[in-house]
């Protein structure tokens, strides 16, 4: 099958909608066709697939943030790819961890693309869509996002098809992250994304036990992958709800300095 990949460089100004929850009890069997997100990553990306192959993909770049560019780069791609707005049957997205913000406009499109389009919208990890975006490698595989503050957000995956979670999602710090790892047992385990180009140096004293990949694939296609496999295995999208999952608190602030109530995210950038 032949794929789209595109690059939209967005350049007009900021400004999105703000996250709501959609959940749909809604089950399906295949084939289905699917639009996928992220926002959750430093990289933002779309992704279409059909019967859980990759039909395009678009990766976008702008230096004034995702929500300015986001809805704009769905409709270039579905265009390109000459899917409609309403094409997809289920609308998906990561739902972090990762930048507060990123997120907030993430599961904010995804929703209201789902309904206009009177689709089904579902999230799923960002570090388990990271990982289903390098694909089955059949190696132990550790996505590390730069969650600011020196530190980072961690999962540990098998590597399979989908990639199965071996330990719990933390945010560490680099140091700490070394004694987190099982390392010394088997095979090197494959580090990558932001988190791993920043503390590519402290990585580097674990010495054989882990490898640094120097590139990381865009996250949505792995999204839209893990999504796929649930639901091509029977499952329902209630059980890929579509909330925001933190792992600490935020760094967001309302005006005069207050803390964001019930904030759990982090924009690495602050």
């Amino acid at each position: 099958m032949t794929v789209l990949r595109a690059e939209y460089q967005a350049s007009w100004a900021p400004g999105g909608p703000v996250s709501r929850k959609f959940v749909s009890n809604t089950s399906f069997e295949a084939p289905m066709k699917i639009l996928a997100l992220d926002t959750a990553t430093p990289l933002a990306s779309v992704a279409l697939l059909a019967e859980g192959q990759l039909v395009a993909e678009a990766v976008v770049r702008s230096e004034r943030g995702h929500a300015g560019h986001l809805l704009e780069s769905v409709r270039f791609l579905l265009d390109r790819a000459g899917w409609g707005a309403a094409t997809p049957d289920v609308f998906v997205t990561t739902t972090g961890p990762g930048s507060f913000t990123g997120l907030r406009i993430g599961i904010g499109t995804i929703a209201g693309l789902a309904l206009a389009a009177g689709r089904p919208a579902a999230g799923v990890s960002t570090l388990a869509a990271m990982a289903a975006a390098l694909g089955p490698v059949g190696r132990r595989l550790a996505p590390l996002l730069d969650a600011g503050r020196g530190e980072v957000f961690v999962g540990l995956f098998d590597g399979e098809d989908p990639p199965r979670l071996l330990a719990p999602e933390r945010v560490l710090r680099p140091a700490e992250l070394l004694r987190w790892l099982p390392l010394g047992t088997g095979e090197p385990i494959l580090v990558f994304g932001s988190g791993a180009l920043r503390y590519r140096e402290t990585l580097s004293e674990a010495g054989g036990g882990v490898r640094v990949l120097p590139n990381s694939p865009p996250a949505a296609a792995g999204a839209g992958r893990l999504a796929v496999r649930l639901l091509e295995g029977g499952g329902s999208v209630s059980e890929l709800p579509l909330a925001a999952r933190y792992l600490r608190r935020a760094d967001a602030r309302l005006p005069g300095g207050l803390p964001a109530h019930g904030a759990e995210g982090c924009d690495p950038a602050a």
